[in-house]
């Protein structure tokens, strides 16, 4: 009897290369169409295009008057004509503060793309397990069906008890449910992954293959990633220094702006011309936005501490638990491909040396750590998929 468990098992060794592209050319497919990635990108294109106004002039003004006297008199008529300036280099400032919140965007986006990166993969690791049960599954029912055949041949004889065919009959429809739960498992990771890719087919994922397994590497090199490239960091970093450019705005928005402009007036019979020159003084404008500014900083920083915290805990947490479980999966392993388990089992039920009964529970007990096994690799894969995000 062919073993149940041979096709199961994931080797350490390097994976195949077709199955590899397979899983790039899906998340490259979800990084393509991936509605929420359109959104950032559309709305940090708007965000960009709209702080270049920021750093305009201010627009001309032109003025007429004109008035009417009493008692023949006469009337005077007045054009003034003048342009408002900032402090010259309060517009340089701007111009770095806003290529610094581009930045700023960019790595917003960045962090949304890790973490779509990041949903896809886990996607692709429940899809594959998912695939390997119902094989499993689908291999065990073909052999209950065989199982069932056979009896019921015998029963037709009289050689074997139709209590047996009963027993089979009532198995089958265990492992039909089991199969029917593995496809459901497999059909659920799938939708998730045609919802990240925003509804563009994906192609079936194969469980014949080799998931694409990393080996687990010392907690320094992972804690070494997170600090040299994790995505929030780097955000952290722009935002930290979008808060510095604001401050320089803010400092060189204190001092004064000017306003020059010429003038023209007519008054009994004669022309005068002119200029005008005005200062701004921005003693209210500014209040207190230096100190929302050195809030935020100060908050970035706050957030910064805390995301680094929370990132090495959970890089140390998990490669503890990559470490057991590498152990547990290998013992699995050991205990499943020592023997054929299945094969020595049918030997046994032919020569009679166990009863039907006895060869359902050993065999449910052999598929059950089968399934074991299957989930261990899944939650394996599942945690080197947060520690390959850096």
């Amino acid at each position: 009897m062919k073993s149940l468990i041979s096709i199961f098992i994931l080797t350490a060794g390097s994976m195949s290369i077709a199955a590899q592209n397979n899983f790039d050319h899906i998340i490259n497919q979800i990084i393509g169409g991936n509605p929420e990635l359109a959104v950032v990108r559309s709305r940090n294109s708007l965000e960009s295009s709209s702080l270049e106004p920021e750093n305009n002039l201010a627009d001309p003004e032109i003025e007429f008057t004109h008035q009417w006297g009493q008692n023949g008199i006469g009337t005077k008529w007045g054009i003034d004509a003048s342009q408002s300036f900032d402090w010259p280099g309060l517009y340089a400032a701007r111009k770095r503060a806003n290529a610094a919140n581009r930045t700023v965007f960019e790595k917003e986006y960045e962090v949304k793309r890790s973490e779509v990166i990041y949903e896809a993969r886990c996607g692709v690791t429940d899809a594959f397990f998912a695939r390997k049960k119902v094989m499993l599954q689908t291999h065990q029912l073909n052999i209950i069906d065989s199982l069932q055949k056979i009896y019921e041949k015998g029963a037709s004889k009289g050689e074997v008890s139709m209590l047996d065919v009963n027993k089979l009959k009532i198995e089958r429809i265990r492992i039909a449910s089991r199969l029917t739960d593995a496809n459901l498992a497999y059909e659920d990771a799938m939708t998730k992954l045609l919802t990240l890719s925003g509804g563009k087919k994906i192609p079936d994922i194969d469980g014949n293959g080799e998931y694409p397994t990393e080996s687990l590497l010392p907690t320094s090199v992972y804690l070494s990633r997170a600090a040299d490239s994790s995505p929030y960091m780097h955000l952290a970093m722009a935002q930290d220094k979008a808060a510095d450019e604001a401050l320089d705005v803010n400092q060189k928005s204190n001092l004064p702006g000017f306003n020059v402009g010429y003038m023209h007036e007519y008054e009994l019979g004669e022309h005068f011309n002119g200029i005008k020159l005005g200062m701004t003084l921005p003693f209210f404008s500014n209040r207190h936005k230096k100190e929302v500014i050195i809030a935020q900083k100060e908050l970035i920083k706050s957030e910064l501490s805390a995301k680094q915290t929370e990132i090495e805990s959970g890089i140390k947490t998990d490669c503890r638990m990559v470490s057991r479980l590498d152990g547990d999966i290998a013992s699995f392993i050991e205990a499943l491909t020592t023997n054929d388990n299945p094969r020595l089992l049918g030997i046994a039920l032919s020569a009679r040396h166990i009863t039907l009964i006895q060869y359902l529970t050993e065999m449910n007990y052999f598929l059950e750590a089968a399934e074991n096994l299957i989930d261990l690799q899944c939650q394996r894969e599942q945690i080197m998929n947060r520690l390959l995000r850096y």
